[in-house]
């Protein structure tokens, strides 16, 4: 047991996971200009189309999550929404899970390491008084959209989250009431077969 732990610690608990090549190298870098707008677009082959992307929840952007509804995409759309990092990772369990058993009502709750918004050391916030906090020094509590990514399931779920001393890595727990009786197996079955299709590309599943 003992050699089983220290393997999977040393292939899964790194800062940024594992890289499964043995080497990695550039053939060819170069820095054109560090100033976009000085750059010389048609004598370099550029081209640029006009839109914008948002990563954090809105209230008016349609929501893409690659994987789950990424086909619906409409190229006359000039800003879209991918969806929330915690959307991202919930979506595709609870899709499963949906499809499968049905969801009467869930609770999650997500630990997040260190997020670009807050600050190196307590200090002030025009916004929230929760963002005052220093990010090395306190959990902070976090907003959070749950359900977003499946419209089925709004008023469904909900859940919190916690912005913790970490630089790297989160993790998401949920909590469900199903509509069909199953048992632990049947939902870990369920998730190996979604790994095939059609979630094979933005799902992963391990026992390590």
């Amino acid at each position: 047991v003992g050699r089983r732990i220290r393997g999977a610690l040393k292939k899964h608990w790194r800062l940024h996971g594992f890289f499964p090549g043995n080497s990695l190298f550039f053939t060819e870098a170069f820095l054109e200009s560090p100033l976009v707008s000085s750059l010389a677009w048609r004598k370099l082959g550029l081209t640029m189309t006009l839109g914008v992307i948002t990563s954090a929840s809105s209230a008016n952007a349609p929501m893409f999550v690659m994987g789950m509804n990424h086909g619906k995409y409409d190229s006359s759309l000039k800003i879209v929404n991918n969806a929330s990092c915690i959307t991202n990772s919930l979506a595709f369990l609870v899709k499963v899970i949906y499809d499968n058993f049905g969801i009467v009502e869930g609770c999650m709750i997500t630990v997040l390491a260190i997020t670009a918004f807050q600050k190196n050391v307590d200090g002030t916030s025009e916004k929230l008084w929760r963002h005052d906090c220093g990010e090395a020094q306190n959990i902070i509590l976090a907003s959070i959209g749950c359900g977003k990514g499946l419209p089925e399931l709004t008023g469904k779920l909900t859940g919190m989250a916690f912005c913790v001393p970490s630089p790297n890595v989160s993790v998401l727990d949920l909590l469900c009431s199903v509509q069909k009786a199953s048992k632990y197996d049947d939902i870990k079955k369920a998730l190996k077969q979604a790994l095939e299709e059609p979630l094979k590309d933005t799902l992963g599943y391990t026992e390590d």
